[in-house]
């Protein structure tokens, strides 16, 4: 049973350690398990896709427990939609697939939003609709890319997809002064970037692995890995301190 007091440390796409500090990363799950901090360790990767396959039978040998989380369910993907808008709009979601994944989800009803679809007559929601799930089709390789494309602010994009890890906010407000302030603006809605302890990191894999030709330069990112990552389960691990933790 958990303490009241008890705090806890998420790794989140540990799969992405690379093998010069994998290291450093063995030892401290080796630590924490072995004395007791009342803390509980999560780790989340993508099974099968870490750089580094012993750090992983690490985690697969310290965990207590495991959770594999496949994807969002059709009442989870109807009560956010009609808890943003309404059930009339929420129904819609009935005449396509169901979003494949949280990402695409999310962005749906950012679009939905932004096309007021509250606020337009019956005959024209259904249209609004498609657009909007057609736009936000996050298994559609042509999504990611022309999201980027419309991208605004191309030149801070390209040193954050770049170092991927995180760009420090203060670093890049003083590099862009105003011009960051502006782009700054656009960052929640257009959810290419996110802010991470006071530093700039890639939204998602998707755009990170999308691939753009049609700029006056390359922004260094990768082909994707394949059509479905977008849907690739998720693992879900916890290394405990002690006896803080029972399963």
């Amino acid at each position: 049973m958990m303490r009241r007091n008890t705090s806890f440390i998420i790794l989140d796409d540990i799969q992405k350690v690379q093998h010069n500090h994998s290291f450093l990363c063995k030892e401290i799950i080796n630590e924490f398990v072995e004395k007791s901090f009342s803390q509980v360790l999560i780790a989340c990767n993508r099974p099968n896709e870490f750089y580094d396959t012993e750090l992983e039978q690490i985690i697969k040998e310290k965990r207590v427990g495991k959770w594999e989380l496949t994807g969002i369910s059709v009442p989870d993907i109807y009560s956010s939609i009609c808890n943003n808008f309404n059930q009339e709009i929420a129904k819609l979601i009935k005449l396509f697939p169901s979003p494949v994944s949280v990402l695409h989800l999310e962005l749906l009803i950012k679009n939905l939003n932004k096309r007021n679809i509250i606020r337009v007559s019956k005959e024209k929601k259904g249209a609004i609709f498609s657009d909007a799930y057609n736009e936000t089709n996050t298994l559609n390789y042509q999504f990611a890319v022309n999201k980027i494309r419309k991208c605004g602010y191309l030149n801070i994009l390209y040193i954050v997809y770049k170092i991927e890890s995180g760009v420090p906010v203060t670093l890049l407000q003083e590099f862009y002064n105003d011009q960051y302030f502006i782009a700054s603006k656009s960052f929640v809605q257009e959810s290419l970037v996110k802010e991470e302890n006071a530093a700039l990191m890639p939204f998602h894999d998707i755009y990170l692995y999308a691939e753009n030709k049609d700029i006056n330069y390359q922004v260094p990112i990768c082909h994707m890995w394949r059509t479905e990552s977008a849907q690739t389960e998720m693992e879900v691990s916890v290394c405990a301190n002690g006896k803080e933790y029972r399963q």
